[in-house]
């Protein structure tokens, strides 16, 4: 993802993290929104997922994983590594440790990544 600042991201999940449920947040610490009189310190940037998944034990069965491997397409545009590129992590919300005491909701900026067919 490329930033308003126009520094490239490489947004990912640990291994072996699972997105849970539909409406799902995420956040990336400190690549938010500017503070309101401190430009120079950023927000959380919240991700929100709305994707449907199986039940979470359907996971743990590794044939379904296979499986899925197989019935999925294979990964197509991933990013090169390059010197420009800074990895992130995504982390699990958390309300009480990502929001700014000042932050209204409807300041809050959300972002939707789309699969493009």
């Amino acid at each position: 993802m490329v930033t308003l600042d126009k520094r490239e991201l490489a947004v990912q999940l640990c291994p072996g993290d699972v997105v849970r449920h539909p409406g799902f947040i995420k956040v990336i610490t400190g690549e938010g929104m500017p503070i309101h009189r401190n430009p120079f310190e950023k927000g959380n940037l919240l991700v929100h997922f709305g994707i449907n998944y199986p039940s979470e034990d359907w996971f743990m069965d590794p044939t379904n994983l296979k499986a899925m491997e197989v019935i999925l397409p294979r990964k197509e545009n991933q990013v090169e590594p390059h010197d420009d590129l800074e990895e992130i992590i995504l982390e699990d919300f958390d309300e009480k440790r990502h929001t700014t005491a000042n932050a209204k909701p409807s300041s809050r900026r959300q972002v939707q990544f789309v699969n493009s067919p």
